[in-house]
């Protein structure tokens, strides 16, 4: 019987020990995906973090998109321990989890195709444990004594996340892979990533690392900015801000990357004041002629209760109206069923107000001038976005 190269790749990454969590080690994974989303409302204070189920801790699709998602499952201790490698070392992995107080876990394959492999995983554990599991998940990632033809080094990311990165042969086959461990409270969480024949996936899998980090820890709260002077609504002002955390943080490099580059050329946190409630990141962006803001959540039901409250707040019911450039207000349908556009125009000026459902984004475009046409047009263009 022949052995395939991809489920070679895949067993050599299985072999990590406990730092390859890969559910799909000896089959294959199935694809659907799921998004976990959510805006806040219009006004709002300092973010924190949400309240998020077990599988709505793994990757979203914006913070890890190099590979298509499948379908998320959650495991018992017997489940996810046999998820982590192979059968020889069971119990092993059993007794580690088990002192750490193991309660359940989630996994999350993605569909790399024939040349890659990847998957991220959360389990929960006890918060006194958890960074002595992640310790131990990268020491048996780094420990190299059964795989000789593999070199394994370990390294840091910027959030402070551990890592090990995995480069050489098996098989005949090439193989550049990484893992990577962090831990907050009760929840350990790792992601691994591995092509077979191309460069090291390691700048992927910090860069999804560093935002999925900052979602799952709440990222830090953006300072507020000076009063406005410009007298507009409370929760469309803002600018960019100083302070602790230096812009841009892990969650609004994410953002950012989902904003068109002739945009996010010229963009800021948004104060404090403005950003909405349960916004995880959110940002600023001024152009020629409008000032933009973009806000990610964590939750697909957190965004929908952002869009809903522009409508409510702007008495604008659903499907009202035609087009946006027949006139305001209007509301409808943009890019398949469940993403939605409003327009209206108020003292602040002229409005339009858009979602993603997968990126569970909200943003909007604001033209002081209360020139509908104009900033319609501009959303109709390539600078608007998101950028999926």
């Amino acid at each position: 019987m022949t052995t395939s190269p991809t489920r070679r790749l895949a067993a050599a990454l299985c072999a990590l020990a406990i730092g390859a969590v890969a559910a799909g080690c000896g089959g294959e994974s199935s694809t659907g995906g799921t998004t976990t989303a959510g805006t806040t409302a219009t006004t709002g204070t300092t973010a924190t973090a949400p309240a998020l189920t077990l599988v709505e801790r793994l990757p979203t699709p914006s913070e890890f998109g190099v590979f298509p998602a499948g379908t998320p499952v959650t495991a018992d201790l017997g489940e996810f321990a046999d998820a982590l490698g192979d059968g020889d070392s069971r119990e092993e992995r059993t007794s580690a989890l088990t002192t750490a107080g193991f309660r359940r876990g989630a996994l999350l394959p993605y569909e790399a195709g024939d040349d890659g492999y990847a998957l991220a995983y959360v389990a929960e554990v006890d918060a006194d444990a958890a960074p002595a599991l992640a310790e131990t998940i990268v020491a048996a990632a780094l420990d190299s004594r059964d795989r000789p033809e593999l070199s394994v080094a370990p390294f840091t990311t910027g959030t402070g996340a551990q890592g090990a990165e995995i480069s050489g042969t098996r098989d005949g086959t090439a193989i550049a892979g990484t893992t990577i461990v962090f831990s907050d409270g009760g929840y350990v969480y790792g992601v691994q990533v591995a092509r077979q024949g191309g460069p090291s996936a390691r700048a992927d899998a910090e860069a999804a690392v560093a935002a999925w980090t900052a979602r799952v820890t709440g990222a830090p709260p953006a300072p507020e900015d000076p009063p406005s002077t410009t007298g507009t609504t409370t929760g469309t002002t803002g600018s960019s801000t100083t302070g602790e955390a230096p812009f841009p943080d892990p969650g609004e490099v994410a953002l950012l990357a989902k904003v068109p580059p002739a945009t996010a050329d010229d963009c800021s946190r948004t104060s404090e004041t403005a950003r909405a409630t349960k916004a995880t990141s959110s940002v600023r962006c001024d152009t020629q002629d409008h000032r933009v803001y973009y806000e990610q959540f964590a939750t697909v039901d957190d965004m929908r209760e952002a869009y809903d409250a522009y409508l409510e707040l702007n008495d604008v019911s659903r499907n009202e109206g035609t087009t946006c450039d027949a006139g305001a207000p209007a509301e409808g349908v943009w890019d398949g069923p469940d993403n939605r556009v409003a327009c209206f125009i108020d003292s602040a000026g002229a409005w339009v107000v858009w979602n993603s459902v997968d990126l569970r984004l909200v943003a909007v475009a604001i033209d002081p001038d209360s020139n509908l046409d104009r900033v319609f047009a501009w959303w109709e263009g390539p600078e608007s976005g998101p950028i999926l």
